[in-house]
């Protein structure tokens, strides 16, 4: 083998002798390796260069194609967004109107709640009274009867010390 002998720059050499190390193998081993592989590439491209522009170029134009369809696609979720923000909005204001109807009837309801159980209490006091009333009527009446069929001793008795509350006429 024929020596060469160049000038590389210092991080290089340190890489070469790390590749080296790893692989268990003289630093010039990994020289030629590099260089080997260095001429196959230049190849390679020599064969398929003219290939390689063609696809280089090709995958540009589909990448710019790639970036419309997605501006396209972005613009029209954006336009779909917008549409249903719309909706959104226009349903969110209907049920706001409903929520305040039915606030409003609950309000009602229950000032009417209320207003009945307000008349509930007042109807059973009446009741109550009426009960009462009914009660004091037939005592008043009880005594009334009681009086007109005493004989006169006890009605004289009933004067002078007043009438029992009993049933006893005597």
């Amino acid at each position: 083998m024929e020596q060469i002998t160049t000038r590389v720059p210092e991080e290089m050499v340190e890489a070469f002798e790390e590749h080296a190390t790893e692989r268990g193998v003289s630093k010039s081993d990994v020289i030629r390796d590099v260089l080997a592989l260095g001429f196959e590439y230049d190849a390679l491209r020599d064969e398929h260069g003219a290939n390689i522009d063609e696809l280089l170029s090709e995958y540009k134009s589909n990448i710019a194609e790639l970036e419309r369809e997605v501006d396209d696609l972005q613009t029209e979720l954006d336009d779909i967004e917008s549409s249903h923000e719309d909706d959104l909005k226009k349903l969110h204001s209907r049920y706001e109107d409903e929520i305040d109807k039915l606030e409003t009837t609950v309000e009602r309801l229950e000032n009417e709640k209320r207003t009945i159980l307000s008349q509930r209490e007042e109807n059973q006091e009446l009741v109550k009274w009426a009960k009462e009333e009914q009660s004091l009527a037939r005592r008043r009446e009880e005594r009334e009867r009681r009086r007109v069929q005493a004989g006169l001793m006890t009605k004289v008795k009933w004067s002078l010390f007043g009438m029992p509350l009993g049933e006893s006429s005597n």
